[in-house]
């Protein structure tokens, strides 16, 4: 049941240039509030601009604000927020403010360690097609939406993306929830899959008589989450759904607890059989940005040893006899040293590697490049051993070279990053 929540008046966004808080910010914008910006991040600040958002400097005046929004990686020491301090303006974090802004409406969270995204995409392309306009905010840029990843409706339903992370979703107020998967991730928040466990079972238990959607083999892998009331078992056998933009069985499952979250909203199963096979996708999964000496360039955001493995699977389902070269952007050193052996056995599926940069995201864990560096040289050793075809990319500045040289012996080239890779092959793919 949807409550009124009164939203600010005027409030100020700090980070504002990540996925999840450019998306709320532009709601809560859409919703009447007059929002202020601002990123340390020239290119952030670069497409707030283009987004026809006020950026203002880091040192600016905070007063007038009703309060101040900021994202995980903005340090309390921050200028911005030690001026609001001083000022009396109140500080939200990103992740209440979204929770604030989901008890507006009937909110659908999507959430899980691996396919949020898509499905959370997915589930909102249902219901866009069956007219009952969602306002949506979802972890990445969707093409149907002009590259938004959020969109204003005037329906009652909310599909927004719980990130799982630091407990973020705790603060959503939901009266429906997806679980697409639960796994072992998040090594600098969580320290065990028992810990990941507990944060889904507080989760779900916001709302002990809501109603949930959750794989069997889910289920049955997690037998002490606390589910609640009203939770819908998705068969793994009725993975059956297809998704032409998306393919591999993965992509399947999700489109199957999609299609269960629509039904619960009202759509019936000739909208939505005919929505999933209309769904262009989204970015950074499964996008395919263009070629490479004619060469199918593609980007994933896979970062997880599972997510990799699944999305190659696709792959290799859309090219059954062809050659993969991947190209492997590691996101954070925890994750790297923590599930380095299982990364190795998922790109061992492809026949040819190329290592790149590890990226560390601004407020996530430590930043040794020592201990990056002999975790590294482990991992692809390990990786090439026995022949395997593998290559160090240490800088991007030698990326175009190597990636032309090698391009002309694959049938298709994917590149997994979750930072800054590809915003570099997107430029490659456009100069190539």
């Amino acid at each position: 049941m949807a409550i009124e929540q009164p939203l600010p008046a005027r409030a100020l966004f700090v980070g504002a240039g990540g996925m999840g808080m450019r998306g709320l910010a532009g709601l809560w914008r859409d919703a009447g509030v007059r929002v202020d910006s601002s990123d340390d991040n020239p290119a952030a600040r670069a497409d707030l601009i283009a987004a026809d958002f006020e950026v203002i400097p880091a040192a600016a005046p905070v007063y007038g604000y009703d309060c101040l929004v900021y994202s995980d990686a903005v340090p309390d020491r921050h200028p911005l927020r030690r001026a609001a301090q001083q000022a009396g303006v109140p500080e939200l974090p990103y992740h209440v403010a979204l929770g604030h802004f989901s008890r507006r409406y009937r909110t659908v969270a999507i959430t899980g360690t691996h396919g949020k995204s898509s499905t959370t995409a997915l589930v909102a392309h249902l219901l866009v097609t069956a007219g009952l306009d969602p306002t949506v905010l979802v972890g990445a840029p969707i093409p149907a939406w002009g590259g938004s990843t959020y969109r204003s409706g005037r329906g009652n339903f909310f599909v927004v993306e719980a990130d799982e992370y630091r407990e973020h979703f705790l603060s959503l107020s939901w009266e429906a929830a997806v679980i697409v998967s639960i796994d072992f991730d998040h090594p600098d928040y969580f320290h065990s899959l028992e810990a990941v466990e507990q944060a889904y079972s507080r989760f779900l238990q916001l709302n002990p008589e809501g109603w949930a959607a959750v794989r069997k083999e889910v289920l049955s892998s997690h037998p002490d989450i606390s589910w609640p009331a009203h939770t819908l078992v998705v068969a793994d056998d009725s993975a059956k759904a297809e998704v032409p933009a998306l393919p591999g069985a993965h992509m399947r499952r999700n489109a199957t607890l999609a299609a269960a979250a629509a039904a619960w909203c009202g759509v019936s199963k000739p909208v939505i059989a005919a929505a999933l096979a209309s769904f262009t996708g989204l970015g950074r999964r499964f996008e395919q940005l263009g070629t490479c000496r004619g060469v199918p360039l593609i980007s994933d955001y896979g970062h997880h040893p599972q997510e990799i493995a699944a999305t190659l699977a696709g792959l290799h389902e859309r090219y059954p006899s062809g050659r993969i070269l991947v190209l492997w952007e590691p996101h954070t050193a925890e994750r790297l040293h923590l599930f380095g052996d299982a990364f190795v056995k998922s790109l061992r599926t492809a026949d040819g590697v190329v290592l790149l940069p590890t990226y560390q995201p601004t407020g996530r864990g430590n930043d040794d490049s020592a201990a990056d560096n002999r975790v590294r040289k482990h991992v692809f050793s390990t990786l090439t051993s026995g022949g395997r075809a593998g290559w160090r990319c240490d800088t991007y500045a030698s990326l175009p070279t190597l990636l032309r040289r090698l391009a002309p012996d694959f049938t298709a080239v994917i590149c997994f990053s979750a930072g800054s890779a590809d915003a570099k092959l997107r430029h490659l793919a456009e100069t190539d």
